[in-house]
């Protein structure tokens, strides 16, 4: 960054002024730099040449909202934290776009659903999306599925469901995207009867549920008949099963005694259809022969996934996996 600087004081001594674009450049470099209090220097020396110029240079700044999400992103959640209060004092009237305020929320909803995330980040991101209508900003579809989300990852289920309540009073319709994340959401936390009255839902409402909403949908019945029917109504509506969507009715069939015939029939059709089996679909077939003590079959299978490397022998879950099989004998 000093060298950024040299070149932008020896820009002023030969008489030139900075442009919005010199302003942008040397801004990213400071949150990319973590130097916030740099950055609130530029930008109030952004505003002051903007007075004196009538040039407009600070609103055609952050009506720049690629620039502005490139800056947050960049620099980070604390930094963007700190440069949005100097962002709203520089000039009456003038606040951040709505993108600003998802990405601080989406940068909060990551950090809270995170491998050591903390709820402290989840109730900040809530409070985010207050401070936009408190500020006459409106949340977006985007803001409220980015929480409803991040809500559910963390077992909040009600704060999921104040934030479906709230969008809907707000009269913002809800996409398919969202439908697939309330029905992910409510799977998750088992809330099956939930999960289906979504499903309704989007029928009633003419809604074609797309590949993830089959597979949401599967997933939470996964254990019986209606995931078949699920699979079939997919095929007809014209939207192609994936691997996922082989692998979970392999896995449903699999687990109920006697049904294993069953799921290697589904495992012919995906092979029919040029999906080749993972490592997964081997694994619910093995543990489905186990469960009925064909034994001889699964290590078959085991020896498949070798030949066609899926696995290689000393692959830990391969492992495990042999090692269940030959307690059987």
């Amino acid at each position: 960054m000093k060298e950024a600087f040299r070149v932008r004081d020896e820009m002023l001594k030969v008489g030139f002024d900075p442009t919005i674009t010199t302003y942008k450049a040397l801004v990213l470099g400071c949150c990319t730099h973590h130097e916030v209090e740099q950055a609130k220097e530029l930008l109030k020396e952004m505003k002051r040449a903007s007075d004196m110029s009538d040039s407009g240079l600070v609103r055609y700044a952050y009506s720049d909202n690629s620039y502005n999400f490139v800056m947050y992103k960049e620099g980070g959640l604390e930094e963007a934290s700190d440069l949005l209060p100097e962002m709203l004092e520089l000039e009456s009237g003038l606040v951040p776009h709505t993108l600003i305020y998802d990405t601080l929320i989406d940068e909060c909803c990551t950090k809270g659903i995170g491998t050591k995330g903390s709820l402290d980040e989840i109730d900040k991101a809530v409070a985010y999306k207050d401070e936009m209508i408190s500020r006459g900003i409106e949340p977006t579809i985007v803001t409220y599925t980015l929480l409803i989300v991040a809500l559910f990852e963390v077992g909040r289920s009600w704060g999921a469901e104040d934030m479906i309540k709230e969008m809907q009073e707000k009269g913002l319709k809800l996409d398919v995207y969202t439908y697939n994340t309330l029905m992910s959401g409510y799977a998750k936390c088992k809330y099956i009867d939930a999960h289906i009255g979504i499903y309704d839902e989007m029928v009633e409402k003419r809604i074609q549920p797309n590949l993830l909403a089959y597979n949401t949908m599967m997933l939470g019945h996964c254990r019986c008949s209606e995931a078949q029917k699920l699979f079939d109504k997919m095929k007809t509506s014209g939207i192609k099963p994936d691997h996922l969507s082989y692998n979970l009715l392999i896995a449903g069939y699999s687990y109920r005694g006697g049904y294993v015939k069953e799921a290697f029939r589904v495992r012919d059709e995906m092979l029919k259809n040029g999906i080749d089996p993972t490592f997964t679909t081997y694994d619910a077939l093995i543990l489905g022969l186990r469960i009925n003590h064909e034994v001889e079959q699964a290590e078959e299978l085991l020896k498949e996934m070798v030949s066609k490397g899926i696995c290689t022998p000393d692959d830990k879950k391969y492992l495990i996996l042999t090692d269940m099989v030959h307690r059987e004998r």
